[in-house]
């Protein structure tokens, strides 16, 4: 489970929650397909060599925030009551409860700039980050024990592992940028972060992102005409009822063996590459909340 650091008043931790921490920008990876400008760009690419990395679908969808049982948006000045929070909202922002855990994700009811594949109304949200009431960041691993033990979707996994150079995270980087969605449709992007656990002004030389070539916003701002995402009416989401209390139970999701392709061409069967990087190439089995 995550560090939980509360503070001692619990008054003021409530008043933390209605301010709560906003998501910082990300810096963009250095040899980016599309730089959005005047963004910021990573100064030091070798920051993500020799070290514990994990490497995430970016997916096109509202970065929002799940804490005290409320739904934030970008802007976490107060709770979101925005129609496109529906589902996050119906499905998973009641279960976060603790007043010191920040939970954020990516949520794709309200449809940005790629159509995804059909998803259940509980699958619209994923998380990607948990934050303390200090504001540091978990470790990766934490982000998924705390989000699975909640039944919360997590952003998909496409590396865990180490990379031996700069030039192989930008191989690994190329290929995914190849390979579509794991939810269906176009990839956005991906994003690179350091699996442990940092503080807040490590941010920016910790966690970069990679956007596809030609992502841009509409002319016209999604939330004007906005619309919702294909939502299958098949299956249920399990998240009636509070999750049960104990430790997490990381089999809850069974997820079958991914084919991953080698950078010596060479295919194996296995769950995520712990050593030598690897491009997903078939997509999580429908019921993986991945």
């Amino acid at each position: 489970m995550p560090r939980k650091i509360c503070s001692s008043n619990d008054r003021e931790a409530r008043y933390l929650g209605a301010q709560g921490p906003k998501y910082p920008s990300t810096p963009y990876w250095p040899w980016s397909p599309t730089v959005g400008r005047g963004d910021a760009v990573h100064p030091d690419p070798g920051r993500f060599v020799d070290e514990s990395v994990v490497v995430t679908e970016k997916l096109d969808g509202s970065n929002t925030l799940l804490h005290a049982g409320e739904v934030y948006g970008r802007s976490v000045v107060a709770p979101s009551r925005a129609k496109w929070m529906a589902m996050v909202k119906k499905h998973h922002a009641w279960k976060v409860s603790e007043p010191g855990v920040y939970l954020y994700g990516e949520d794709i009811y309200g449809v940005h700039s790629i159509t995804y594949g059909p998803v259940a109304e509980h699958e619209t949200f994923h998380a990607f980050a948990l934050r303390d009431s200090e504001g540091a960041f978990a470790a990766f691993d934490e982000v998924e024990t705390y989000a699975r033990h909640l039944a919360i979707p997590v952003v998909p996994v496409l590396f865990k592992g180490r990379f031996r150079s700069v030039a192989e995270v930008r191989e690994f980087l190329k290929l995914a940028h190849g390979e579509p969605s794991v939810l269906g449709g176009k990839r956005e992007g991906v994003m690179l972060r350091l699996a442990r656990r940092f503080r807040a002004d490590e941010f920016q030389y910790n966690v970069c992102k990679s956007v596809r070539v030609g992502h841009v916003q509409a002319d016209e701002h999604w939330t004007r005409n906005w619309k919702p995402c294909k939502i299958t009416r098949h299956g249920g989401s399990g998240s009636s009822a509070p999750p049960e209390t104990g430790a997490p139970d990381l089999t809850a999701h069974p997820r079958r063996g991914p084919r991953y392709i080698l950078f010596d061409g060479s295919s194996v069967s296995q769950g995520v590459s712990a050593c030598t990087p690897a491009l997903l190439l078939d997509s999580p089995g429908a019921d993986d909340p991945t």
